[in-house]
């Protein structure tokens, strides 16, 4: 079992791994803070000092059979892992980018004769009006091709979404909406799909940014927002995007389990979502050594934080009253406060529904770090 092999062997050199995330562990040498990240056979190990580093990667080997995937330029340091190329400017900041892989999937997948999107001068991973009726758009395949076209979808959607997880927030939405027709194999979902990656390759060059902060007091701020009501069946698209010092380090489209019954529901659900996730990254980071006090949620719906601030509110179903309730006890606390943010200025707001051009840009832009 390769997990427990790791599991033991950082065990067995004093690595501490975290209850709710195992795959970070923590320890200390010579007087340094060290931090792995796991991922299968991929190491990331991270200190202040080099040769604390180099020592760990020496008890590693023997264990393991180790390969340092790093290359050192100057004043940078560049790497591979899971796909990614990370790029470390001493001091200054890093950079992930999956531009590579981004070439590999469009280079894979050709679009098919009848299958590739109209010309688009405006630079979006998808058109205004994303939805798709199947009712209205009828399968002509027999059972041999639809087999054949489901698993090329899956794979197509499974690359889109790796890129979207990793570091290509801007699609996120986009990768919802597609995911739900991955059993419906039609043209039009294709050409979805291809224009999706049209746009991933015009911008493969876009990365993530994280920057240095030298803040005394580490902030963790959480953007929601909530469409009510746009999805298929009436739900509720529902995003959150969450920072750390400035940093994105989560970001998560999807559309609602329950039908909400006002836009106040729906943003209650995004909300909740936020919230649950946010109270599991303060905890990893408080494990990393990072005192986060207080965490402040954005949100620009006036009469979902009304709801939260008031001392009794009774909800139609214990199932949305527990979500409200959740929150009202975090808040109460002193762990979270809740402010309103306008609506142009909350970035959230690519994550739950497609945006006009020069909306879309600007937000795309702070959803990946740069502001």
């Amino acid at each position: 079992n390769w997990y427990l092999a790791v599991k033991t062997t950082l065990g067995n050199i004093r690595f501490e791994k975290h209850e709710f995330c195992p795959s970070v562990y923590k320890a200390n040498f010579n007087g340094y803070s060290i931090l792995i990240g796991a991922f299968v056979d991929d190491l990331v190990i991270m200190s202040e000092n080099l040769a604390t580093n180099q020592e760990i990667v020496n008890k590693l080997r023997e264990s393991f059979e180790i390969k340092v995937l790093t290359e050192t330029d100057g004043d940078s340091t560049v790497f591979d892992v899971l796909g990614l190329q990370v790029t470390q400017y001493w001091k200054k900041k890093f950079t992930v980018s999956c531009s590579k892989y981004i070439e590999d999937v469009i280079k894979r997948w050709e679009p098919g004769e009848g299958e590739k999107p109209r010309e688009s001068k405006l630079l979006l991973p998808g058109v205004e009006n994303n939805y798709f009726d199947p009712n209205t758009n009828e399968l002509q395949l027999n059972e041999k091709e639809y087999k054949k076209k489901v698993k090329e979808l899956q794979a197509i959607v499974g690359c889109l979404s790796y890129i979207a997880q990793r570091t290509r927030t801007d699609i996120l939405y986009y990768v919802n909406a597609i995911a739900r027709y991955t059993l419906y194999p039609h043209k039009n979902v294709f050409k979805m799909c291809y224009r999706m990656l049209e746009y991933l390759g015009k911008t493969k060059n876009e990365c993530l940014e994280i920057r240095r902060c030298e803040k005394r007091i580490p902030e963790l701020v959480v953007y929601t927002d909530a469409s009510f009501a746009m999805q298929p069946k009436y739900k509720s698209q529902v995003g959150f995007i969450i920072y750390f010092n400035g940093n994105p380090v989560w970001a998560k489209s999807s559309t609602a389990k329950l039908t909400a019954q006002s836009s106040t529901e729906a943003e209650l659900f995004a909300a909740s979502l936020a919230h649950n996730t946010s109270i599991m990254i303060k905890r990893v980071l408080e494990f990393m050594g990072e005192k986060v006090e207080t965490i402040r949620m954005l949100s620009d719906s006036d009469s979902m934080i009304m709801l939260i601030k008031q001392e009794y509110t009774k909800m139609r179903t214990k199932f949305v009253g527990i979500r409200l309730e959740s929150i009202k006890d975090t808040v109460n606390t002193g762990e979270m406060v809740i402010n309103h943010v306008a609506g142009e200025m909350n970035v959230a707001d690519i994550l739950t529904k497609p945006a006009l051009s020069k909306v879309f840009e600007n937000h795309r832009r702070k959803l990946m770090g740069c502001w």
